[in-house]
């Protein structure tokens, strides 16, 4: 399916707004208005005043497609020089950090984004797009940010080398293309980012980051006729460039003359296949067909490929997709097997599915299956202000924002027919690439089309009616207690039901059980796992395939997420197919099948999980670390497994044993649901009464405590040969629960020390200033029943700096704990607390388990207003004590895991 894909919005029509000097309003599609400057900027607005947070997406296209020789990752490079300096601001990311929210940049074939999705207000707005201005037009590039950017950029080059699915996918795709540069992967090429001159640099931000190769996207809550005259304020005094740009990369990658092998070894993983095969660009109206192709082969539990290899046990997993691009694309196809299938079988088995169409005709049921699983990705994204911000650029990198108009409505047109005739075109050997060689008499070549002209199809284009508006909602913790109707069903299950006007009557809903004591839980964590992960596998009444196609027919996104003592089903769905959407997942958590097919197909599934992250660093660190917190006995159910562990439980595994525990120890008297959204609540509390009121576990449910267990600090190392990233991680266990009066003071001691936006100190010493780790930081974990918190680190780097990073971690933790901080730090740190924690309130996800987890522990929202009151009085002298407090560096356990033999230990 497509990697992004954005929905019709029903908003208004575009204001009258009156325009600053310079500025037309151009095409206007469904709420969609366009402006455009007279330097060629273009400024897409998405208002939604029912929604309390605000996108600003700056989106400049250039992108892997357009490097020269010897620049092969410069427009990646460019998305980390962008989150350094310009003229205005010395340092961008603690400017973000102290606007709250989430700040990211991204980088594809076809294009580069810079983003922050943060608290509506109007400072705020203006702040970011001044900063977007400043970014596209007033960029500090200097040989001192790139060398240290550089090394970041190598060490996430070098943590991608350690996935073997993404190496082959990139060995794969560039066998496919000779010569165009989608060939390339947009991480770039290793000599090309350590040797890059600063002077190629500059005259690729001289050449691209024009105002007419460039868009302002606004989505959210904000003031339109503010924010244009911001915009031309900024943006409009960019000069336009003297040069120009063509339209389109010229390289045309040549017909395909036969098939294309090869063979990627490495040490670790499973096996793996991956094929590909050439297809057109998004703008053709062939691509459509094909995305409901890729979709009819590679979804599971439908998908052809999956039928094929997983259910016959020839592989563990099967997928397809494709790649939504300006040109010429591929179709793709992964195959995983676990270390004791053979590949043959599997390799021939995957063939014959994707190449065989002809003697097997897609049927039209699979068709339409396929066409409402994608279409259900449109309706889910339509909800979601910051995905509509952001998203909208994707289209926009085809050449046009209303492709993607065209392109929802082109779904909606396809037919079986189209379908098997795509299949036909693209599915064949000559135009496959594949980890082997086949030699071919005679080449049967395909012909791509070649791009196609959009003006007809937009002049043609008649854009379809939205939908209605959500409320304004001011999202505060008084607001949403205050709006919060809590109650309990006769069984004592306890409700938190938010009812609010949501854009497209979106509701958030969540349904926790507990389950099980001390008694009942001993030697039962691996079957309370795999019980949870049988849920969404069938019920009495559905088949796998018809329990996920009922879904798919609700537009219901359905996540069970299991737990120690728990399992919790989160759905997403709209108002009229809420009550519906309420009897699937009922079904699931009392009915379920229990298929033994399913099982099996879990087994090997679970296998092959474990035997591929067996020798991945960061799984294997992070695993190490979770076990050190966790000095727990085998039989106990907050016992960390190894991998060796998870892969006998596996095939120990029986179907008795879930049977067993779902009728012994499954039931809702010791549960909780919360929910948010466009919902009646005196119908959904009926609804859920109906299904969970009597529902009744035969064994009480009494909570395991989980108290703090202080550890010997141990620092270990986990060998990991041929791999080229490796993992940092530090943990020290703490008496400490969120309730407690040195939790907010320790809240922001980890805000400090690496929890902001790349602001923190270890980030800034490891990342920023040594350039050393793509990722590096600390969190805080903490329990409202338990004080049993822990104080993390992590970072990921290149295994000879091992040294280097396990030092400058102590230093900074040290220099911490002596000095303390100062109260201009904690004013930076406040203020990005502050907003983030705005933005969270803002967030219906965020605010679900949030009152899920408050039924569970008898608190209200006042819990949260207390946090942010303490947070307003707090001095930095409080948040270092509170560090110097429970923070001794010397009792801090290390982790590193990877290929370290040669490396000197640190000092």
């Amino acid at each position: 399916m497509l990697i992004s894909v954005l929905v019709s919005l029903s908003f208004a029509a575009a204001p009258n707004l009156v325009k600053p000097k310079g500025i037309t309003q151009e095409a206007t599609v469904e709420g969609l208005t366009e402006y455009r400057l007279a330097n060629g900027f273009k400024v897409l607005f998405v208002p939604d005043p029912s929604s309390p947070q605000v996108t600003v997406n700056l989106t400049v296209f250039v992108g892997s497609r357009h490097e020269d020789y010897g620049e092969k990752g410069m427009a990646h490079l460019f998305e980390h020089m962008l989150f350094k300096k310009t003229k205005k601001f010395a340092d961008i990311k603690k400017t973000l950090s102290e606007m709250g929210g989430d700040a990211n940049g991204t980088t594809s074939n076809d294009r580069t984004n810079y983003f922050e999705i943060f608290s509506a207000n109007d400072d705020t707005v203006k702040g970011a797009i001044e900063l977007e201005a400043e970014r596209l037009a007033s960029a500090i590039i200097s040989r001192d940010q790139l060398v240290t950017e550089m090394t970041v950029v190598r060490n996430e080059f070098e943590s991608g080398e350690n996935r073997p699915n993404r190496v082959l996918s990139q060995r794969v795709t560039s066998a496919a293309y000779l010569w165009h540069n989608y060939g390339r992967a947009t991480i770039g090429n290793r000599s090309d980012i350590e040797a890059v001159p600063t002077v190629r640099l500059q005259a690729f931000y001289e050449k691209y980051y024009q105002p007419d190769n460039a868009m302002l996207i606004v989505s959210g809550k904000f003031d339109e006729q503010k924010a244009l005259q911001v915009i031309a304020n900024t943006f409009g005094k960019i000069p336009k460039p003297k040069r120009s740009l063509p339209p389109q990369t010229y390289t045309v990658e040549p017909v395909q003359d036969g098939e294309r092998s090869i063979t990627v070894r490495r040490v670790g993983g499973t096996p793996l296949f991956n094929v590909q095969y050439h297809v057109p660009a998004a703008t053709d109206p062939d691509f459509a067909p094909v995305d409901v192709l890729s979709n009819v082969l590679g979804v599971p539990p439908s998908g052809r490929l999956y039928r094929a290899l997983v259910d016959s046990k020839k592989s563990a997993k099967a997928e397809c997709f494709t790649s939504a691009l300006n040109e010429a694309g591929t179709i793709e196809c992964m195959v995983e097997l676990t270390a004791k299938d053979a590949p043959g079988p599997a390799r021939e088995a995957m063939l014959a599915e994707l190449e065989n169409v002809s003697k097997k005709p897609v049927t039209a049921a699979e068709t339409e299956r396929a066409k409402t699983q994608l279409l259900k990705q449109f309706e889910l994204t339509l909800n979601s202000p910051d995905r509509i911000g952001i998203d909208i650029s994707e289209y926009a990198a085809l050449g046009d924002w209303r492709m993607f108009f065209i392109y929802r409505d082109r779904i909606k047109a396809v037919t079986v027919d189209d379908v098997n005739r795509v299949a036909q075109r693209y599915l064949k050997a000559s135009n496959r690439t594949l980890g082997e060689y086949v030699p071919t008499e005679k080449p049967d070549r395909t012909e791509v089309p070649g791009l196609v002209e959009l003006a007809p199809m937009l002049k043609a284009y008649k854009p379809a009616e939205g939908i209605a508006q959500g409320e304004v909602f001011a999202a505060t913790p008084s607001n949403i207690e205050a709006r919060t109707i809590r109650s309990a069903l006769p069984n004592g299950m306890a409700l938190a039901l938010l009812s609010k006007k949501t854009r497209g009557e979106k509701v958030e809903l969540a349904i926790k059980l507990g389950f099980g004591s001390p008694k009942t839980m001993m030697g039962q964590r691996a079957t309370t796992l795999y019980l949870a992960r049988m849920l969404q596998r069938g019920t009495k009444t559905k088949t796998r395939e018809q329990f996920k196609d009922a879904l798919d027919a609700l537009n219901a996104s359905l996540r069970i997420a299991p737990g120690a003592q728990s399992v919790t089903a989160i759905i997403e769905v709209r108002r009229p197919q809420l009550m519906a959407a309420v009897d699937l997942v009922a079904e699931a958590l009392k009915a379920p099948a229990f298929d033994p097919k399913e099982l099996e197909s879990l087994r090997r599934e679970s296998i092959a999980e474990a035997e591929a992250a067996k020798d991945e660093p960061s799984a294997v660190g992070r695993l190490v670390v979770r076990r050190l917190l966790n000095p727990y006995p085998k039989d106990h159910p907050y016992f960390a497994p190894s991998f060796d562990d998870l892969i006998a439980e596996a095939k120990e595994m029986k179907l008795d044993q879930i049977k067993a525990l779902h009728v012994q120890l499954y039931g809702a008297q010791s549960g909780q649901v919360a929910a948010v959204g466009d919902f009646d609540t005196g119908e959904l509390t009926a609804k859920l009464t109906a299904h969970f009121g009597s529902w009744t576990a035969p064994q009480p449910y009494e909570r395991i405590a989980r108290p703090y267990q202080a550890i010997a600090a141990k620092n270990l190392t986990v060998d990991l040969p041929d791999k080229a990233n490796a993992y940092f991680g530090a943990a020290l266990p703490m008496p400490v629960k969120d309730g407690d009066s040195d939790y907010v003071p320790l809240m922001v001691a980890d805000y400090l020390l690496g929890g902001g936006f790349m602001a923190g100190r270890v980030t800034q010493r490891l990342r920023e200033k040594e350039g050393l780790s793509y990722g590096a930081g600390t969190f805080l974990t903490v329990s409202p029943l338990d004080d049993s918190a822990a104080l993390m680190g992590y970072a990921i780097y290149a295994p000879q700096n091992a040294g280097k990073i396990e030092n400058g971690f102590k230093e900074e933790l040290e220099k911490a704990v002596a000095s303390g901080f100062t109260e201009a730090e904690l004013k930076s740190a406040l203020q990005g607390l502050k907003q983030g924690r705005s933005s969270s309130y803002a967030d219906d996800g965020w605010v679900t388990m949030s009152l899920l987890e408050q039924a569970e522990v008898k608190r209200t929202f006042t819990y949260e207003s207390n946090i942010d009151s303490r947070l307003e009085k707090i001095s930095a002298t409080q948040v270092s004590e509170a560090l110097k407090k429970y923070v001794d560096p010397k009792s801090f356990s290390y982790v590193k895991a990877g290929d370290l033999k040669k490396i000197e230990a640190p000092r």
